[in-house]
């Protein structure tokens, strides 16, 4: 049995993924915060998806962004 929701192709997904950001810049534009941090949450639901389309593990993918930035400031 399949339970939640799953987006039928990844181009659906990408569809998504900047319906999320148009909603996000809604909410900004609004300036309310309890929606901009609804709508931010559905980004990061949406492109952590996109990374599991992908086989990516979007933990590690963080981390190593993270290191990245760490290593770029340092110099």
């Amino acid at each position: 049995m399949k339970t939640g929701f799953e987006w039928p192709d990844e181009s659906s997904l990408y569809e998504c993924i900047f319906s999320e950001f148009d909603e996000f810049k809604e909410a900004v534009e609004e300036k309310d915060r309890e929606h901009m941090e609804e709508e931010f949450g559905d980004i990061l639901f949406a492109v952590v998806n996109l990374a599991r389309w992908n086989k990516i593990d979007a933990e590690q993918a963080l981390i190593k962004a993270n290191e990245k930035f760490i290593n770029r400031f340092r110099k």
